[in-house]
């Protein structure tokens, strides 16, 4: 028998319906039940989140550890590429190439993985993320794109290589051309890939190793774009298809001209499938005329007719654009001796100094050794007080020095890359300029640091142009500051300034006549100033469509003279500077605000100036 009971239905005012019966069977649950599911659900939930966080930074810090490491071994590996490259050891170059290229590739697995890409897309946080892909990408086409390819043609980038026995490998470089140009192709695009790279924001351990890719990839870009522009250029210049003959000529910075110093000593320098040698070599007494003048343009005759710079060699080179001087040369070779050149080519002591350096010391008939330390005082100071009134046997010493210098560097080196290295400072400083009579030639010359041409483009520019009035030898002593500040790229000009600091660093003590008299650039008109006084013409040539706006000596106005040169406003002072002070002179300017990188070329003297620019570079 069941026994049950069961409520009935009521419809009595105190009777009780299933509601009723279901309201009365929950107040006698236990209250805290649903609030238990619940924690208990938050709870489950938030330790499977910490489960697939940890999981995920876990998994994304083990790609991350493999991607720096890899990075890193890349970036080693490709550098001793580069090393081994230089020092023509092509084993070695395409075993490090190899090297960087596989973990280049690991680097790029572990960047480019889930956990990378899923953290990479995360707004702000993901921004080191998306910086390292992009590192990874720029050093895997480094090693694939570059570095192996570029082990393949090794020997065209090895000093040791192309410079065997005292003669350039003429031959292999036009051999090595076409992969050349593509390398160098395909490593302007990895520099500009590089250059790209976006900031990662708040990592600065990226930050730094952004840079230092970007370093590195312009340091090889810049090799291999010299080397590529070297086998266009060196073959048929070096005498490939026949002999070439160029006037060289050697300046004078203790006496300051447009293209560095006033022209001394020259020789006739004779390359021949590869091989120079040095003729003539004479004191510039003995380029003597007369002359037919040169003419060189309007704009030219302007500038520096009144002082026949095409007819006397004291002042063929006071414009800076080096193709002016090199004509007018040539000019004068051609003239004198019925023999044409092909090309023209300045150096300084300072240069040669370099050269030495690499080369080892010389020494003269009498037993005087020239070191690299002794070189610039000898050839710019000594010799004067050497021979304060003989100036055939001063002439003669510089001369005697400078031919001993060329054959040491013309003949067997020991060390190749030690004396192209040599060569390259003295590019990189100004102190040598090449110009060709070859318009190809020519034309690929521009495109390097030896061409020294005033630039036919809008770009930002300052370039201080010093010349020596006073006809003596007191730029031994000149010491420059210059700096070119601007405002920013709003609206279409901008005030810029351009301030130069002279310094006469004479000793207080007598000096020859030669070095310290002032008998002027333009005898017929002597100016009469203390002894020891610098008398100094110091030209401004400003971004093109500039306008000056006021120009300060010592923060006083001044009297300026306005010209124009290669399109760029030319702004002239010309100081009196006692010894042991100094001037400023200060060009304030209204100038556009014109696209590309500001430009402050420095003539080559004596003191090597790092110019102060404070420009910035406004987008086209």
């Amino acid at each position: 028998m069941h026994i049950f009971s069961r409520r009935p239905f009521s419809d009595e005012p105190n009777g009780q319906d299933d509601n009723a019966l279901q309201a009365d069977d929950n107040e006698r649950r236990p209250r805290w039940l649903p609030e238990y599911w619940r924690r208990r659900d938050v709870i489950l939930t938030g330790l499977l989140l910490f489960v697939v966080v940890v999981g995920f930074g876990c998994w994304l810090a083990v790609r991350a550890f493999e991607a720096k490491s890899n990075l890193e071994q890349a970036r080693n590996s490709a550098q001793q590429a580069k090393e081994a490259l230089l020092k023509g050891n092509t084993e070695d170059a395409s075993r490090s190439a190899d090297n960087a290229h596989s973990h280049a590739q690991a680097a790029r697995d572990a960047t480019h993985s889930l956990p990378w890409n899923i953290a990479s897309v995360v707004p702000w946080l993901g921004s080191p993320f998306k910086t390292g892909q992009q590192i990874s990408d720029v050093v895997l086409s480094l090693a694939a794109d570059v570095l192996q390819p570029s082990a393949h043609v090794g020997t065209a980038l090895s000093p040791d290589r192309l410079y065997p026995d005292g003669r350039v490998d003429v031959q292999l470089l036009r051999d090595k051309e076409p992969e050349l140009n593509t390398i160098s192709a395909a490593a302007s695009r990895l520099d500009a890939d590089a250059g790209a790279i976006s900031d990662p924001t708040y990592l600065s351990i990226l930050r730094d190793a952004r840079s230092e890719l970007q370093g590195q990839t312009s340091e090889i870009t810049q090799l291999l774009e010299n080397t590529a522009l070297a086998a266009r250029l060196a073959p048929s210049m070096m005498g490939a298809d026949g002999p070439r003959t160029y006037f060289m000529g050697f300046q004078t910075n203790a006496e300051a001209r447009g293209t560095g110093g006033l022209l001394g000593a020259f020789g006739i320098l004779r390359f021949d499938n590869g091989i120079a040698t040095v003729e003539n070599l004479a004191a510039n007494d003995e380029l003597s005329g007369p002359f037919t003048p040169l003419d060189l343009g309007a704009e030219y005759a302007e500038l520096y007719g009144f002082t026949n710079p095409s007819t006397d060699k004291r002042n063929s080179n006071l414009s800076s654009h080096f193709p002016n001087a090199a004509q007018i040369w040539k000019s004068m070779w051609l003239q004198q001796t019925g023999t044409n050149v092909d090309g023209v080519i300045a150096i300084d002591p300072v240069a040669l100094s370099y050269v030495l350096g690499a080369v080892g010391a010389v020494t003269m008939p009498d037993g005087e050794v020239i070191t690299k330390d002794n070189v610039v005082e000898l050839t710019e100071s000594t010799a004067y007080s050497r021979f304060p009134t003989d100036q055939r046997a001063r002439q003669k010493y510089l001369q005697d020095i400078a031919n001993t210098v060329v054959k040491k560097m013309t003949g067997r080196i020991e060390s190749p890359r030690q004396l192209l290295d040599a060569l390259g400072k003295g590019v990189s400083e100004r102190r040598i300029a090449v110009w060709s009579s070859s318009p190809a030639d020519q034309k690929l010359l521009e495109e390097t640091p030896l061409a020294h041409v005033i630039p036919n483009d809008p770009a930002p520019y300052a370039e201080v142009v010093v010349n020596n009035l006073g006809g003596n030898k007191l730029d031994y002593y000149l010491r420059r500051e210059i700096e070119y500040a601007a405002d920013g790229c709003d609206g279409d000009t901008r005030k810029s300034t351009v301030t130069i600091r002279l310094t006469n660093t004479a000793p207080n003590k007598p000096l020859p006549d030669y070095v310290a008299s002032s008998a002027g650039l333009l005898p017929e008109f002597p100016i009469e100033v203390p002894r020891g006084t610098m008398l100094t013409s110091v030209r401004l040539l400003a971004t093109k469509d500039s306008r000056l706006v006021s120009a300060l000596a010592n923060g006083q106005r001044a009297p300026v003279f306005t010209n124009t040169e290669r399109g760029h406003p030319s702004y002239e002072i010309q100081v009196a500077i006692p010894p042991g002070q100094s001037g400023e002179l200060t060009f304030h300017l209204s100038e556009p605000t014109s696209p590309g990188e500001p430009r402050v070329p420095m003539q080559p003297l004596l003191d090597t100036v790092t110019p102060a620019i404070s420009v910035p570079a406004c987008s086209p």
